[in-house]
Formats: structure tokens, C-alpha cells, sequence
């Protein structure tokens, strides 16, 4: 398994993974399949290259051992708290769960803050994805002590948890 971060020319394969998330998993996403699928193709170059570089977001793919991308996680730096790195945007796909890939994923996405620096990760969970939420509290997610920013992955979701870095 192996886990690198999106580069600017890998717009297409973000949509294609993107989709198949939205496909797989429709409720665990602020995102409808609907909408993804209309956004026109510099919409995706756009966004595909801002998360290839700097501060502000991040894309970071899992390939399993042939090559063949399993898995996606986003991260996107806080406006109102920078100290705090939003994770979004995770799945692994059914093939490869329990390979590790998310763990990987989570990890790389908590290197990317550290070295921002940022001091914490927030992410959210709908309520019924006991796998993700056993997965953020195996990577020392925990419910948050103080109020979370209003942002539309907090927002949408049941469950919102915190990991000091």
C-alpha cells in the first residue's frame, strides 16, 4: 500500500475515485453523486490541482500493490481556526478495506497538518458508520471538548470527533 498526494495531472482519476465514493457510500458524504458528476471538467483540474500543493487543501490517494488507486482522503486548512485541519472526504473502496489503506490515509492527512503546522484534525461521521467511527477512534479521534467551526461536513454529520496532533 502506498499513499501519495494528488498531483496536478491526476484530475480524472480524482473524479473517477471521487465518484465511486458517492456511489458506494451516498450518506457519508456533504456531496450528492448528482451534483459531483455535473461539475464541468476545469472545475475538477481546479480543485485537483489546489489540493496538489501549499497549505490551503489536500488530496491524498491510496494505491494498493498493482498500482490500481483503492482509497481517497481530503484535508482543507480551517478560515476562521488556523490551527485546524478539516478531514474529509474519506473512503476506501469495499476491495481494499482492511488493507490498512485508511489508517494510511488518516496518517498522511495528520503529516500534512503537522507540518503546516496545525495543532488538531476535526472530522465528522454520519451516525451508522460505525466502520469510520471505530476507525477515527482507533486513530485517536475523541468527541470534542470545546464548540467545532461551522463548516458543511461538521454541519451534516451526526458525529463530530477531534485528534489533538
Amino acid at each position: 500500500m502506498t499513499v501519495r498526494r494528488i498531483t496536478p495531472d491526476q484530475h480524472t482519476l480524482h473524479r473517477r475515485i471521487r465518484l465511486a465514493a458517492l456511489q458506494d457510500a451516498p450518506a457519508s458524504f456533504s456531496t450528492s453523486y448528482a451534483d459531483a458528476v455535473a461539475r464541468p471538467d476545469e472545475s475538477w483540474r481546479e480543485m485537483t490541482n489546489t489540493c496538489s500543493q501549499g497549505t490551503d487543501g489536500c488530496t491524498f490517494f491510496a494505491f494498493d500493490d498493482s498500482g490500481e488507486a483503492v482509497g481517497m482522503v481530503g484535508g482543507f486548512r480551517d478560515k476562521n481556526d488556523p490551527d485546524a485541519v478539516h478531514l474529509v472526504a474519506m473512503w476506501v473502496a469495499p476491495a481494499a478495506r482492511g488493507s490498512g489503506a485508511a489508517g494510511a490515509l488518516v496518517e498522511a492527512v495528520f503529516d500534512w497538518a503537522k507540518a503546516i503546522p496545525a495543532k488538531r484534525v476535526v472530522t465528522a461521521v454520519t451516525a451508522g458508520n460505525d466502520l469510520a467511527l471505530r476507525l477515527y477512534e482507533r486513530m485517536g479521534f475523541a468527541a470534542p471538548t470545546a464548540p467545532l467551526p461551522d463548516v458543511p461536513h461538521v454541519r451534516s454529520c451526526d458525529i463530530s470527533l477531534v485528534r489533538e496532533l
